[in-house]
């Protein structure tokens, strides 16, 4: 069963150039002692176009019907759900945020958050989403390219892909989670698609130390909450070598043919992937003592790092060995750690795989980012059908293999 979002989404506004205005007067009379001499522009000539500005929201912003929405607010800026279309029966995916943790001066921060964050509006800059699309040319006027918005080689702002929405925060406002900042770091957001990629969307972020000094041992991650079909039969999996992590349908449902997963294309300061963690929705019931959201400032860097909420390693099962990355097995052979089985200390399974409301995480670093410099980290979420489980997770393996082949769709110049 699908639920209602939290946001409350708008229809995008998709502003048309405007038209060019009428000349108006003729050529100056001339007289017999020869031309006068002009008092202004030649109106002979019809004048330049108006371009518009961007559209700016002040609320939850979607792009199409395919899309995430982009919300940001004093609280906090979330990706909202993916919404239903023609040719999707729910919605694959419910929610999405960035965590991040680094150091400073000696100083652990953390940023991001699931459904609450530290995230808001920066000190001089527009606490607003802006929406565009790549059939328009707009104005410069307005456009924050002071605080990295993209531009393209005549100053005008640069859409990616097809259809963007774009907002920068700063870790700056504490939430009743997340209750610290994280000093001098800005995150530009941008959620944007393709029309050639019905069932991709991209979700770019560009980190940027706008310190003094250097963010040190910094780790960053994309935590979702998908919905793929019905919600208390989703599995989820990684896939390290297509950097892949998957949800998929479990035994008990009805049709197994149907996948859904984000593909890390862009790690930030060239580093790999680092964790996928067991993150389950009421996560303090199964796994170490306590909540993520209970002490984020110890729980987020450990769980980053693919750590229990203690600090200690996961352990596979099937092997008895500490692994940064849970569920590597393979759901088609039934092989390897997979998700749903109550193990025990001889890895039992006596009662099956079942499947339940998931949540995923997965995560990059360490890398280092220098004062004035900025890094990108960039996903595609990714749905696939199939006629069962073998096809559906062969046809999202297959999609994540040629995205990740494809970097003139989703790479493109940081802004400093």
């Amino acid at each position: 069963m699908a639920r209602t979002p939290y946001t409350i989404p708008i229809p995008p506004l998709r502003p048309a150039l405007l038209a060019a205005l009428l000349a108006l007067g003729a050529l100056s009379a001339c007289d017999s002692s020869g031309p006068t001499e002009s008092s202004g522009p030649d109106e002979s000539l019809p004048p330049e176009p108006l371009l518009p500005t961007v559209t700016e929201h002040a609320e939850p912003t979607s792009l199409a019907p395919r899309m995430l929405n982009l919300s940001l607010s004093p609280e906090h800026l979330q990706l909202g759900r993916w919404f239903e279309s023609s040719t999707l029966e729910t919605s694959p995916l419910y929610a999405a945020n960035l965590l991040l943790s680094g150091t400073r001066d000696g100083t652990s921060y953390v940023a991001g958050g699931r459904y609450f964050t530290n995230f808001g509006p920066c000190d001089g800059s527009p606490n607003a989403v802006f929406a565009l699309d790549a059939d328009t040319t707009y104005s410069a006027e307005g456009w924050p390219a002071a605080f990295g918005a993209p531009v393209d080689d005549d100053g005008h702002p640069l859409v990616y892909g097809d259809e963007m929405v774009w907002a920068t925060m700063c870790a700056t406002t504490p939430s009743n989670v997340v209750t610290e900042s994280f000093p001098g770091l800005r995150v530009n957001a941008a959620v944007f698609g393709h029309d050639d990629y019905e069932h991709v969307i991209f979700v770019r972020y560009e980190l940027i130390n706008e310190g003094s000094t250097a963010i040190t041992d910094a780790y960053t991650g994309f935590w979702t909450d998908p919905d793929l079909m019905n919600v208390h039969h989703n599995l989820v999996g990684i896939d390290r070598e297509n950097r892949l992590g998957y949800v998929y349908m479990s035994p008990e449902a009805e049709d197994r043919g149907v996948a859904a997963g984000s593909v890390f294309l862009e790690l930030p300061g060239g580093s790999d992937l680092a964790a996928h963690r067991i993150l389950n929705k009421h996560d303090d019931e199964r796994f170490g003592e306590g909540s993520l959201d209970a002490d984020p400032a110890t729980t987020f860097p450990y769980t980053l790092r693919g750590l229990d909420h203690l600090g200690d390693p996961m352990i596979d099962p099937t092997t008895g060995e500490a692994s940064t990355f849970a569920y590597t097995g393979d759901p088609v052979a039934g092989t390897g750690w997979l998700d749903g089985f109550d193990y025990c200390d001889t890895y039992c399974n006596e009662d099956g795989q079942t499947g339940e409301e998931v949540r995923q995480f997965t995560s990059a670093g360490p890398f280092r980012l220098e004062p004035g410099a900025a890094t990108t980290f960039t996903i595609a979420y990714v749905y696939q059908a199939g006629q069962d489980l073998a096809s559906a997770l062969a046809n999202l393996k297959n999609s994540a293999r040629d995205l990740r082949e494809r970097p003139t769709l989703w790479q493109f110049p940081t802004s400093r």
